[in-house]
Order: structure tokens, then C-alpha cells, then sequence
């Protein structure tokens, strides 16, 4: 085939995409009948919560009053300004600012958060027009519209470290929240529940009916599967279903919620009431219906540690980012129109996110100090469902991801309508993950669809595709620490780890072996690879491959794949 073939091709994928960007925002769970996947394929749950939530986020308006981070003593001019420039001792600044923890966080960021409080008390807006700089993260709170109207910036000055350089945080919710015991009783309570969750039920029955007085109505919780991944690096417990849900109503120990369940889950608990978490210096929990919006922010991430319901991001730039997008924990939430640098990952979606559109996303790989190597594009992580990823342009430049640049674990998740370019990768472009922990298929990578995405790469690939990896090769087998550095690259420290490489490193018997299944791959373009490279399709059942072309590459699939799996109108080498 000729190579202006492709070249035409590309240049009509563009095309769909900016038509399909100016369509309706909800994406469609694809049909069987459709695809015509193989008998044996289980069937995609439809999806019962509704989308209604996913507002024009510019046309949000407060119901409450306007007020600006100038009135509570912001100086907004772009330079550093800490308490101890005006207070000589902590408990003076408390007089003005009574929730600062030390006359390091900076006058403009005590305002700032001071009129994020006050907004939030009667759905109020914060209008933030000018260059504030913070040195902590602004905690946002329930009901609350925060805009900067296309001039305002936030930039923390990155002091602190880790994750206290986000530039706001929408309520904490970190993986190590679910092992209370194992974090010096820092995280959430389970409360057991009597009955399982079934598909469209919307009300649970506390097991310990004296556990009701623990809950109220418009409380946020996560239900979550009893069935649970060890992570013996980190010491935390990971469940495998998350739902985060809104108590509508309790009538004695039973709690009713705003949106029925869209899975089967055979054992849950009710996790929830957290305490501080010493880490963002935070309590874990929630926050619900806030809007960020119009800003440029300067910081290692727009928002991270979630736990965000009906919350919604939308026109913000971000300079010298670790993450664009990086989360735990959105639910009936968008992420839109993002464009600005990272330096690791382009979009992290992880631990408990559901029901969550992100849309139109311009990355541009930059390395900044501690990330000299990026990780992906895109990452969905196994304890999500039902996110939904349109449109978007990556572009890598010179840089060399450490891993491919999609990874699918997640279960109906939608990537659609994109382009990645990355010259210089040497890993597949994507990568469907067998499930290594759990037996149950429906936990595994399951459901997801990846369509009218464009892959640009280059002659260094071996693999540019890959549906299913296998057994890892730690299967069975149990350690206490790492047991090695030497596949991290040079001068990485174990926390900057990729999951991959933690899973090589790191010590859980890995004995399940579930690979993919009922997952769609259509209409996509993977332009890339040496002169021996292939794409793999090794494990699965009731995937489907369709019109999909691979210019330089051949498929290399077993009669068993073939046979389990429908693979129509595709183009190879």
C-alpha cells in the first residue's frame, strides 16, 4: 500500500474528529448486533445513570453572591507573599485567616481560600481576575463556582512538594484511605450492608441498624466491593468496585441514593466518615456541585486525590504540569477543555472515578525538574468504569514514554477521537491488560472501546499493538519488599515508579490470569513500527477489531484468538 494512503487517511480522521466534537456530548454503548462480537462474549451492562448533569459548564451560573479574593486582603500581583511578610506570629494571623497551619502559605492563598469558604455558603461565585500565588492548595467546598474569567492565574510556588504543589484540591480521596488500620487510622469505616448491589436497585440496608445515625441526607459515601487488591508497597487495600453516591434519603437503617447501581456486585460496604489525612492536611471526604473555570494555573497539577461529585472542570491551562488531567474519584463529573504541558502522565484517571467525561484535551509532553522521562497518554486504571475520553491531541515531540501510550484496565471505558504523536516510542501504542489479581471477568479489562484515534510513532517499535499480556511473571510467588532496582530507569526513585514496573518490583501473588474481553477496537490508524514489528492479539474473548489499519505492521494472532474473538476489514503490512 502506498504511504499517501495513509497520509489521506489521517487527514479524513482529523476531520471526523472536529465533526464529531461539534455533535452531542453523550457517547453511545456500542451494539452487539452492531459488531457482531463472537456468541461466547458476555453482554456490556448498559449504563442507568443519567448524563443530564454534564451542563454547558459556561453557562453555570451562582445562585448565591460574588465575591473576589481581593476582599478577604489578596494582593494578586504575581509575586510571593507570605503571612510572616505581615504577622509576626501564627496565632496574629489567625485573627484575620483562622485556618492557616504557619506563616509560610502566602497572603494571596489564605484569601483565596477564605472566599472559596465564604461563596460556598450561599452558592456563590469566586471571580478571580488576577495573578495569585499560592503555596497550597486551595481546598474547594460544596456549592461553589470559582472563575477567573480568562485573565485570572494561580501559581503555587511549589514549596511544600508532592501533592501539596496541586493547585486546588476537590475534597481528598487517596487509595490509602481504604486501609484505616494499616495508616495509623488515618482514612474511611466500612459499614456492612445485608443485601448485594443489583443493576438498577438505588437503596441499601445498613447491617447494624444503630450505624444509621452515622449518615444524613446529601452525605457523599463509596460503595464498595468486598473483594479487595493487596498492594504490599503501598500498604493499602484497593476495592474493586467503587461507586460514589448521594444520600437522598434514610428510612431506619436503610439508605436510598440519587442514582441507581449499574453493576452486579455480590458483596459491598458502605465506606465513608473519614477522618484527617496528614498527607494533604485535609479530612477525607467529599465535595459536590463546585465549578473551576476560565483560569491558567501554574502547578504540578490542576486538582488531584479527588473525591468530586457532580463537579466540573472546564477551560483551564496548565504550565509545567506532572499531570493534565490526573484524578481519583469524579463521579457525574466533567474534565473539559484542558490544554497546557505534563511531564508524566497526559491523563491519569485512577481509583473510583465513574460516569466521567473528559473532552478535548491538547497535550504537550515538556520534562520538568524530578520527571525527566514521561509515562503515557493516557492511563484508566482497573477500579473505573464508564469514563469516557473524547477528543484530544497528544504530541510527545522528542520524548520517549516509558510504557505504551494508551493502557486500558478499566471496564467500559470510551477513548474516542483523538491523535498521539510519539516519534520516538519504543512501546506498543496501546495495551489491553489481562487481570492479574481477581478471577471475576466482569473486574477485568472488559467493555471498553477505543475509536477514531490516530497513532503516529516511529521505526523503533517492535509491538504496536497488544490485547492481552499474560501472566505476570511473579505469578504465585510472594515476597516482603522489592527485590530489585535495576529495571527502574537510572536516578527514578521507587515512589516515581510506573505501575508496571512496580508489579515486576513489588511482592502480591499474582495467580489470576483473566484477559480481555468484550472490548471494541474501531476505525483507528497505528502508523508506526520497524520493519519486523507486529501487532498482537494474544488473549480475549469476544473483542471485536474492525477497519482498523497498521501500516507497518503484521498480525500475529493464534486460531484460538481468532476463533473466540471477530477481527473484520482489518489492513496489515
Amino acid at each position: 500500500m502506498h504511504r499517501s494512503r495513509f497520509h489521506t487517511r489521517s487527514r479524513f480522521l482529523r476531520i471526523r474528529m472536529i465533526l464529531l466534537l461539534l455533535a452531542a456530548s453523550q457517547v453511545s454503548v456500542f451494539s452487539s448486533a452492531k459488531t457482531q462480537p463472537s456468541k461466547a462474549s458476555p453482554q456490556v451492562p448498559l449504563r442507568t445513570a443519567s448524563s443530564a448533569e454534564f451542563h454547558d459548564v459556561a453557562q453555570l451560573k451562582p445562585a448565591g453572591k460574588t465575591v473576589t479574593p481581593e476582599m478577604f486582603g489578596a494582593i494578586g500581583d504575581g509575586r510571593v507573599h507570605y503571612l510572616s511578610e505581615k504577622y509576626t506570629s501564627i496565632s496574629e494571623a489567625r485573627k484575620a485567616y483562622p485556618n492557616v497551619r504557619d506563616l509560610k502559605i502566602t497572603i494571596d492563598g489564605a484569601a483565596f481560600q477564605q472566599a472559596v469558604d465564604k461563596a460556598s455558603e450561599d452558592h456563590g461565585e469566586v471571580l478571580a481576575e488576577r495573578s495569585y500565588v499560592i503555596s497550597s492548595p486551595i481546598v474547594m467546598r460544596d456549592n461553589v463556582i470559582v472563575d477567573g474569567n480568562n485573565k485570572g492565574l494561580v501559581r503555587n510556588d511549589r514549596s511544600r512538594g508532592g501533592s501539596l504543589n496541586f493547585g486546588f484540591l476537590f475534597g481528598d480521596h487517596a487509595p490509602y484511605g481504604f486501609n484505616k488500620e494499616e495508616n495509623h487510622g488515618a482514612g474511611y469505616d466500612f459499614y456492612d450492608v445485608r443485601e448485594p448491589m443489583k443493576i438498577g436497585q438505588s437503596s441499601l440496608t445498613l447491617k447494624n441498624p444503630a450505624d444509621a445515625s452515622l449518615f444524613k441526607p446529601g452525605q457523599l459515601v463509596l460503595i464498595t466491593s468486598a473483594v479487595r487488591r493487596g498492594m504490599n508497597l503501598s500498604k493499602v487495600t484497593l476495592p474493586y468496585h467503587v461507586t460514589m453516591a448521594r444520600i437522598e434519603r434514610i428510612d431506619d437503617a436503610r439508605l436510598s441514593f440519587e442514582y441507581p447501581f449499574d453493576e452486579d456486585v455480590d458483596a459491598v460496604q458502605i465506606c465513608a466518615n473519614g477522618n484527617f489525612d496528614s498527607h494533604l492536611e485535609i479530612n477525607f471526604g467529599g465535595v459536590q456541585n463546585v465549578v473551576l473555570r476560565n483560569m491558567t494555573i501554574d502547578a504540578s497539577q490542576i486538582t488531584g486525590s479527588q473525591y468530586a461529585y457532580k463537579c466540573h472542570i472546564d477551560n483551564i491551562r496548565l504550565i509545567d504540569g506532572v499531570r493534565l488531567v490526573g484524578m481519583n474519584a469524579m463521579a457525574h463529573s466533567t474534565f473539559t477543555n484542558i490544554t497546557g504541558t505534563f511531564s508524566w502522565r497526559c491523563m491519569e484517571i485512577k481509583t473510583g472515578s465513574h460516569d466521567l467525561l473528559v473532552r478535548n484535551i491538547h497535550g504537550t509532553y515538556k520534562p520538568i525538574a524530578g520527571f525527566p522521562q514521561a509515562v503515557d497518554a493516557i492511563s484508566i486504571g482497573q477500579y473505573n468504569r464508564n469514563v469516557t475520553v473524547d477528543g484530544f491531541e497528544i504530541d510527545f515531540g522528542d520524548g520517549v514514554p516509558k510504557i505504551a501510550n494508551i493502557n486500558f484496565h478499566s471496564r467500559k471505558a470510551t477513548i474516542s477521537n483523538g491523535t498521539v504523536i510519539c516519534r520516538k516510542l519504543t512501546e506498543p501504542f496501546v495495551r489491553f491488560y489481562n487481570e492479574r489479581y481477581v478471577d471475576n471477568p466482569l473486574f477485568g479489562c472488559y467493555g471498553n472501546t477505543l475509536k477514531h484515534v490516530t497513532f503516529h510513532g516511529g521505526p523503533g517499535m517492535k509491538t504496536v499493538f497488544e490485547l492481552g499480556n499474560g501472566l505476570s511473571p511473579n505469578a504465585g510467588k510472594r515476597k516482603d519488599n522489592w527485590v530489585t532496582q535495576k529495571k527502574l530507569s537510572k536516578g527514578t526513585h521507587k515512589s516515581q515508579a510506573t505501575d508496571e514496573e512496580k508489579e515486576d518490583l513489588y511482592d502480591a501473588p499474582k495467580t489470576a490470569d483473566v484477559p480481555p474481553s468484550a472490548n471494541i477496537i474501531e476505525d483507528c490508524l497505528f502508523d508506526g513500527g520497524a520493519r519486523s514489528a507486529t501487532a498482537k492479539f494474544q488473549s480475549g474473548h469476544g473483542n471485536v477489531i474492525v477497519n482498523c489499519e497498521f501500516p507497518s505492521a503484521k498480525m500475529k494472532a493464534s486460531r484460538t484468538f481468532l476463533s473466540n474473538n471477530t477481527m473484520r476489514a482489518n489492513r496489515f503490512k
